[in-house]
């Protein structure tokens, strides 16, 4: 750990602007800064020996195994590491088939959904058309109906007027006729007869 005393240390702060003008609270923060500064190298430094001297401990312990082992405890090894490879590989060919099926369920959920949305749009149009046609037939029975009450109106109204146009006529007609013979009455009463 530096320590203010230090040489290197007290010639890297005599060079420091802050340290020359002599102010106190300036310097001690200084300080502490480089204290840290230093502590974080040589953790890393001594971070980064321990991890080779494992790592050189690890391949000489794996060594000498391999060198003091027998036979069969090689074979045994060899088997293992054949059996986890198998199943290493089983689960990586088990990944890749449910990724396939996924892609699988995915574009035949899509060709469904459009095979389904194109079957509801050609029975709502065909409901269109079912309906129009039974809304016409509806309309064309309503106006049928309509027409014939309008025709039957029609004859009772003419039927009507033409009673009333005939009874004035025949009365009309009656009267002249009453009025005719009792005219031709008085004349043939002048005339005398022969005989």
């Amino acid at each position: 750990r530096a320590h203010p005393t230090d040489v290197q240390f007290t010639s890297i702060l005599d060079h420091s602007p802050d340290f020359v003008e002599g102010n106190s609270d300036n310097s001690k923060a200084l300080v502490a800064k480089v204290i840290i500064i230093q502590k974080l190298w040589r953790g890393h430094v001594s971070r980064d020996n321990l991890n080779r001297q494992l790592v050189a401990a690890n391949f000489i312990t794996r060594w000498r195994l391999l060198v003091h082992l027998p036979r069969s405890h090689l074979c045994k090894c060899r088997e293992a590491s054949l059996v986890i490879q198998r199943h290493w590989r089983m689960l990586q060919s088990m990944k890749y088939v449910r990724r396939r099926r996924e892609a699988i369920l995915t574009i035949q959920s899509y060709v469904r959904g459009s095979r389904a949305r194109q079957q509801i749009r050609l029975c709502i149009k065909s409901s269109m058309r079912i309906q129009s046609v039974w809304r016409g037939w509806l309309e064309m029975k309503v106006s049928i109906r309509r027409l014939k009450a309008l025709i039957f109106i029609q004859r009772v109204w003419r039927g009507t007027i033409l009673r009333w146009r005939f009874k004035n006529l025949l009365s009309n007609s009656l009267m002249n006729y009453y009025h005719i013979k009792q005219a031709f009455m008085e004349k043939n009463k002048e005339i005398p007869r022969m005989r």
